[in-house]
């Protein structure tokens, strides 16, 4: 009792036992392993199924579901369920390509060369129809899924009918109640297979439940196909009549009408003399099946339609004559019991006209087998009066069965899928079997809401999951046998989100189509068998796009998009790559794995899954500017959003990612009062909060990561670190922008450069390795003048006490001082006095190293610090050009930007594919797929170039006037007004009313000191 305890707690721990997960992986090695043999996948994927179903511990199956834990009844029956259609699909698929090879050879052979041999006429019309051959493989298959439940249950079920007295209640009554009393009870006065029949009366109470029971397992054992089981029952129940009796069914053949046969016959007994004494003749010709199969037909047909039987024995003789309208009434009404009854309706009144017609005769095939002739004369029917309905189904076509079986069971599966109708879960699982094992599956109906939504039960207004999951499988079958892949594809595409929302939670993705990547907030319980239908919905997909290329994208993109949604909430790293790398379009594909990689955040994986994307074909470079886009998008726009609503939605970022940006009015507004309100708070108390490395800009650091991969991406490392560095600086967040620097790789910029040289020295990577030098040097300048701020206010060495008052140097309060102490007074002065001497030494170094740095951004070589090459000399070219050409360049720049407005309206914003390599893109392509508008990086650039150069100007004066160099102030004001560089462009009124405020207290200074305005002394 323990160890099953023990056993039970370890497979809750474990829910991979009990969800059977090894089969997303397993599936996805076999695909992987088997693209040359395309016939043995279903194979394989149906064993796979059922070797799992198998696995699964039974116990669970007979407990109730709780909470937290994997469904393992409803997984086992899915699973089944999968096995059993991957059965179907690999018989009729290799059908189909059997077929394909033997056509010539069908259509050879001659029926005239059989002569009157039912068997081999009927073989060969299975070769020549390929739909009675198939129908034939869906009536094997829906047999061989009821065999396989017979087996399951024949050990408990057969041993109530190993009795060796049939009737036994009855015998015994017949023995002691006289003539009267069996009258008067209505019982049979004789025992024989008739009685009941033909007197009207009735076996003992016992004994008629007993015998239905028998009837009805026999029955399961001709809808399960196994003749052998229900004959073996029969001469074990001492009824070998019965057992004699379904062997009619068995077409004739005598050896003898077979020309091939009779000719071979004869070579061997002309060339073996010794023959007919070592093997006799009549051991050469044999005879097989029945004689007057036609006559044994007709009366299984009429005593189907007696109503004096017993239901399930009328079931019996219409399973063995096709009788449909019997056969259909019996059956409940059930998606494979009706399709088997009405396929099997199709095949026997197919192969019988047929048969008929060929062999011209009627039901006399006893004359046939004496004479070997036939009578033209006689009717097809041969005077039995079969009504026309035996015959009709033969001229059926597949879709004639399944749209008579959808108007028997009163809904379609594809109907249900469609229209999310509302189906109660009894109309989809009740069944033969079911009927007869029903005291042992009543649990199947107890709750006809079972399954609901992914994360919870179902009310009365929408379907049940599970009940659509069945309607899955079921238009799978039928899809399979008709081949009209197009609609119902269409129709699992319209489904998929739905059951991505049954399956992974409310929410997760819209509700329209195309599917979009996952919103992983909104995740709620899994659904472990919506799961499990996903994946086998992608492998069918793949199969069919395999085996069929006409198969068309979008559906087949949909199918597998809705598989992906769970991979990327299960984080299956490898599963994910993989069935990513066969959508149809690199674009989507591009799509999804950056958006499932901006998730992932360990180093160790993300090298693992860019691996994988080298090793499935990906365009590494398109992909990991992908993933920098949408992680900028997903960042910066939450900043934006918080700043404009606090709002961003899932769906907005979505509907960014393959679109250009173009900067906006709220984008604008953000980055210049960003700039405003750091620069007023970095003279405020709140002065612990700037600064500070937040977790947004942890995450915009670190997606820098992914173009750190590939060495050719240095120049796109450099971009997006440019990017990150001008937001960092505008929010005078230095820190983090230290942390930007320090994330490149060692010799970044060197290797740009060289990048730069190899391709001619592109506009974009020289502006680009421009403006890196120039943020990291204004990074600097800000460094060092914090070391020397640092070094003036807070390195300057403190006076000791003991010489705050030279008063004191010789008395104190108690008396005068000792030797001893005045000692250590003039010795604890000399080293003030020489620590004070380093620190003025160090301040010297320290200022002009801060004003080197400083004066750097000021003096940079033209076109200026923070100003694009190519801006610059486009506008000086167009200052120094004619008039008239100057307005013929104008024109011509207005109709290529017009040009390339209607080209960006054309393709509805979608990024340009072109088929260059990364590194020889040009400037406007490379910036879309790096989310880095050039006019939203003109504009920082212009914001920053403004505020920082004023901004340093100040502090360059500040440091002039601590340091005492009040004529470098003078030298300053010079610079600030030279034309060659333009700074005084850059200050605003107030800003330089206060420059020239300071500038002139330095003047003052200067005449106070015995110097003039300029800073020379006046003798």
């Amino acid at each position: 009792m323990f160890g099953i305890l023990r056993v039970l707690m370890l497979l809750l721990r474990n829910k991979l036992f009990l969800d059977g997960s090894s089969l997303f992986p397993h599936f996805c090695s076999l695909w992987k392993n088997s693209q040359t043999a395309l016939s043995e996948i279903p194979i394989q994927y149906g064993n796979a199924c059922h070797k799992i179903a198998r696995r699964l511990p039974s116990m669970f199956t007979k407990m109730s579901h709780r909470k937290g834990l994997p469904n393992v009844r409803n997984i086992t029956e899915m699973i089944n369920l999968e096995g059993n259609t991957w059965n179907l699909i690999s018989s009729i698929y290799l059908d189909r390509f059997e077929s394909e090879s033997r056509t010539g050879t069908v259509e050879g052979n001659d029926l005239s060369n059989f002569n009157h041999s039912e068997r081999e006429i009927i073989r060969l019309l299975y070769e020549r129809d390929n739909e009675l051959r198939e129908a034939q493989i869906l009536i094997d298959w829906l047999e061989q899924i009821v065999r396989q439940q017979i087996e399951e249950v024949a050990e408990k079920y057969e041993c109530l009918f190993n009795q060796t007295t049939a009737w036994e209640n009855t015998a015994h009554l017949l023995s002691y109640l006289s003539q009267a009393e069996l009258t008067k009870h209505r019982l049979v006065k004789e025992l024989h297979p008739d009685a009941v029949t033909l007197t009207g009366n009735e076996l003992d109470q016992k004994d008629q439940i007993d015998n239905d029971r028998f009837i009805n397992y026999l029955f399961l054992c001709l809808r399960g196909g196994d003749l052998h089981r229900a004959q073996l029952l029969c001469t074990q129940r001492g009824e070998f009549w019965r057992a004699i009796s379904l062997e009619g069914w068995r077409p004739f053949h005598y050896s003898g009408f077979v020309e091939s046969e009779s000719t071979q016959f004869q070579t061997l007994k002309d060339t073996d003399e010794n023959f007919t004494h070592s093997k006799p003749l009549q051991m050469k010709f044999s005879i097989e099946g029945n004689p007057t199969r036609i006559l044994y037909k007709s009366v299984c047909w009429w005593n189907s339609e007696n109503i004096k039987l017993r239901s399930f024995e009328r079931a019996i003789h219409a399973t063995l004559s096709g009788n449909l309208n019997v056969l259909s009434q019996i059956l409940p009404t059930s998606w494979t019991d009706q399709t088997w009854a009405h396929c099997r309706a199709l095949v026997e009144a197919r192969v019988d006209s047929s048969l008929r017609s060929l062999l011209n005769t009627g039901p006399r095939a006893d004359t046939l087998a004496v004479t070997g002739k036939t009578s033209k004369y006689w009717p097809l029917d041969g005077g039995l009066s079969l009504p026309e309905s035996a015959w009709t189904p033969g001229d059926w076509t597949l879709s004639d069965v399944f749209t008579r079986v959808d108007a028997r069971l009163g809904w379609s599966a594809t109907g249900c899928l469609e229209k999310c109708n509302n189906l109660r879960m009894r109309s989809v699982l009740c069944s033969a079997m079911d009927d007869f094992l029903m005291d042992d599956t009543s649990y199947l109906y107890t709750n006809d809401d079972i399954g609901g939504s992914g994360a919870g039960g179902n009310d009365m207004e929408s379907p049940s999951v599970y009940a659509i999951i069945y309607c899955i499988f079921y238009a799978v079958q039928q899809t399979i046998m008709l081949k009209n892949y197009d609609s119902f594809l269409l129709t699992l595409a319209n489904l998929m989100p739905k059951l991505v929302c049954y399956g992974l939670g409310d929410g997760i993705v819209p509700d329209v189509t195309p599917l979009q990547p996952p919103n992983l907030n909104r995740v709620g319980n899994i659904d472990q068998v919506v799961c499990h239908t996903l994946r086998f919905l992608t492998h069918f997909v793949l199969f069919l796009k395999s085996a069929d290329s006409d198969i068309p994208d979008e559906p087949y993109s949909e199918i597998i998009k809705a598989y992906l949604c769970f991979l990327i909430v299960n984080k299956e790293t490898d599963l994910v790559a993989y069935y990513v790398s066969v959508l149809p379009t690199e674009s989507v594909q591009i799509q999804w794995y950056s958006w499932f990689l901006t998730e992932i955040n360990h180093p160790t994986e993300r090298e693992h899954c860019l691996s994988l994307a080298v090793d499935y074909g990906f365009n590494l470079s398109k992909l990991t500017r992908s993933i920098v886009r949408l992680s900028k998008q997903r960042i910066d726009l939450s900043s934006i959003n918080q700043y404009s609503s606090n709002t961003m939605d899932h769906n907005s970022i979505l509907s960014k990612q393959n679109n250009y940006i173009k900067p906006s009015f709220n984008e604008m507004e953000y980055f210049t009062k960003l700039l405003h309100t750091t620069t007023t708070n970095n003279n405020s108390n709140n002065k612990h909060e700037i600064g500070k490395l937040t977790d947004i800009d942890k995450q915009r650091i670190i997606a820098m990561d992914w173009l750190f991969y590939n060495p050719d991406q240095r120049g796109e490392a450099l971009c997006l670190a440019n990017s990150l560095l001008r937001v960092f600086i505008a929010m005078h967040s230095f820190k983090a922008a230290q942390q930007v620097l320090s994330k490149l790789p060692v010799g970044t910029l060197e290797h740009a450069k060289i990048i730069c040289e190899k391709l001619g020295s592109p506009d974009w990577l020289v502006n680009t390795i421009r403006e890196h030098e120039c943020l990291t040097l204004y990074l600097e300048s800000r460094d060092a003048f914090a070391d020397w701020y640092q070094q003036v206010h807070t390195n300057r060495p403190v006076q000791p006490s003991s010489l705050t008052n030279n008063n004191n140097f010789m008395h104190t309060t108690y008396g005068p001082r000792g030797l001893a102490q005045r000692l250590a007074i003039e010795e604890s002065k000399k080293e003030y006095l020489a620590r004070l001497e380093r620190w003025r030494h160090d301040t010297r170094l320290d200022t002009e190293t801060a004003a080197e740095k400083l004066l750097a951004l000021l003096t940079y070589p033209h076109p200026g610090w923070l100003v694009d090459i190519e801006q610059r000399q486009q506008q000086q070219q167009q200052l120094n050009m004619d008039p008239n050409d100057r307005l013929t360049l104008t024109t011509e720049i207005h109709h290529d930007k017009l040009i390339d407005r209607k080209f960006e309206d054309d393709k509805g914003g979608e990024i340009h594919e072109n088929n260059c390599e990364t590194l020889t893109m040009n400037k406007n392509d490379l910036f879309d797929e790096l989310d880095e508008n050039p006019a939203s990086r003109q504009l920082q650039m212009n914001v920053l170039r403004e505020t920082c150069i004023t901004e340093t100007v100040f502090l360059i004066v500040r440091l002039y006037q601590t340091a005492g160099l009040h004529q470098k102030c003078i030298e300053l004001s010079n610079l600030i007004v030279d034309n060659e560089y333009g700074l005084f462009k850059l200050f605003s009124g107030p800003q330089l009313q206060n420059l020239l405020h300071h500038i002139s207290e330095s003047i003052q200074y200067l005449i106070d000191n015995e110097q003039d305005p300029l800073g020379y002394i006046i003798h």
